[in-house]
């Protein structure tokens, strides 16, 4: 049974993995596309299903992945950024949402968590590292871009995610962790 469970966590991971590969693909794709958020729903979805370890794993490779795929966000501070901010989902969600018999109630604080926990991470790494450059930090730009700017990706992330998480549940797809 703990091998199965290995198996299939790791599967979702890969899959996950590929996926944010290709969702940052259709974002550059379509107009407005990074206020969509679309990378971030395979990591937070791998946390859900695989559990913490893995998504923490996905959600700090995922960004360096994109960085040697596509070239693009830039090492520094981006990538360091958003890989914190991944890791964040990774881990957040996964135990509130099993803690509390992976009812929507609790996948909803899971999800709302980890998303709040992750765009704090990533302004906190981002402020960190702009000021060992120092350079002038710009709060109100800043999270204009990670609240404001997003809500159509953080809506998305708030329908699409709950709906692929419980079908999942309810096939069983689940770790038992």
């Amino acid at each position: 049974m703990q091998k199965e469970n290995t198996r299939r966590n790791l599967s979702i991971t890969l899959i996950s993995l590929a996926a944010t590969a290709v969702f940052s693909f259709v974002a550059d794709w379509i107009p407005s596309g990074d206020r969509w958020l679309l990378i971030q729903i395979p990591v937070l979805l791998c946390g859900l299903l695989a559990g913490v370890r893995y998504g923490a794993v996905l959600g700090l490779l995922a960004p360096f992945f994109l960085l040697l795929l596509t070239g693009t966000p830039s090492f520094y501070p981006d990538v360091i950024a958003m890989a914190l901010e991944f890791f964040l989902f990774g881990v957040v969600a996964s135990p509130i949402f099993r803690s509390f018999a992976r009812s929507a109630e609790s996948l909803y604080a899971g999800l709302g968590a980890a998303m709040l926990a992750g765009r704090i991470g990533y302004v906190a790494a981002m402020y960190i590292m702009i000021e060992l450059q120092h350079e002038e930090f710009a709060l109100k730009p800043l999270l204009y871009r990670e609240v404001l700017y997003v809500w159509p990706g953080i809506l998305l992330q708030l329908i699409v995610i709950p709906l692929l998480t419980l079908a999942a549940n309810s096939f069983g797809l689940l770790d038992d962790e």
